[in-house]
């Protein structure tokens, strides 16, 4: 049986199952169908720039990689607007059948605020940062909350410029706003983003969910200041 096909059996079996299971069931059940198969997959859909980036802001925050999966489940997104300064980090972990959630504060340092071209990767002088860690908990309880994420389809949604049909706008848009999701499980990594996902929200359903992921965690967390805005 092909992959696709495998993904589709398993998809249809979760949705034949739903009925009669908890939400936690259905919820772990989405999470074994993001890769039914025995074999660890890398589903990385940024490009080598970005990917660069991000593996340079992990490190000099001393944040561990995600790339080789997580035992568990580990959840990690960061959003924001360019012109809002450092973005948070809200990372969501299940370890022994419990939820945790850390928000990052960030700052990132350069030595020389300039702009360098590394070959055709435009990357800011990011050369050292800082960080602060502190435990939080959903406003609505972490059942209504994960399920409320996981329908949202945070595991499997595919970048903006994965969608089918998708086209950019006309011209570019500078200083903008963005989403980057990082999923691991032992079996699957997975990464995607969404740069200007408001603009994109009335044509593309994927797009409108990233911006919901983004107002879900504003209003479960606190972070008003945090794009979309309330």
């Amino acid at each position: 049986m092909s992959i696709l096909k495998s993904l589709i059996f398993c998809f249809f079996i979760i949705l034949e199952s739903a009925g009669c299971q908890t939400r936690d069931e259905i919820n772990a059940a989405l999470v074994r169908g993001l890769n039914p198969l025995n074999e660890f997959v890398k589903d990385i859909q940024l490009d080598t720039c970005g990917m660069k980036i991000l593996k340079r802001n992990e490190r000099l925050l001393g944040i561990s990689s995600l790339i080789n999966g997580f035992d568990s489940i580990h959840i990690r997104l960061s959003y924001g607007c360019a012109l809002d300064g450092p973005h948070p980090i809200i990372a969501l972990t299940l370890i022994s059948n419990k939820w945790k959630a850390e928000i990052i504060e960030t700052e990132y340092y350069s030595s020389d605020h300039n702009l360098r071209r590394k070959g055709n990767c435009s990357e800011d002088s990011v050369d050292s940062a800082s960080k602060s860690i502190r435990s939080v908990n959903p406003a609505s309880g972490w059942q209504s909350f994960i399920s409320k994420l996981f329908a949202l389809q945070v595991l499997s949604l595919p970048s903006l410029e994965k969608i089918p049909g998708y086209r950019d706008i006309d011209g570019s848009v500078m200083d903008g706003c963005g989403i980057r999701v990082q999923v691991a499980t032992k079996r699957i990594y997975r990464v995607y983003d969404y740069s200007n996902p408001v603009l994109f929200a009335d044509k593309y359903p994927e797009a409108k969910k990233a911006v919901a992921i983004g107002t879900l965690l504003n209003t479960e967390f606190g972070l008003k200041k945090q794009w979309p805005l309330d």
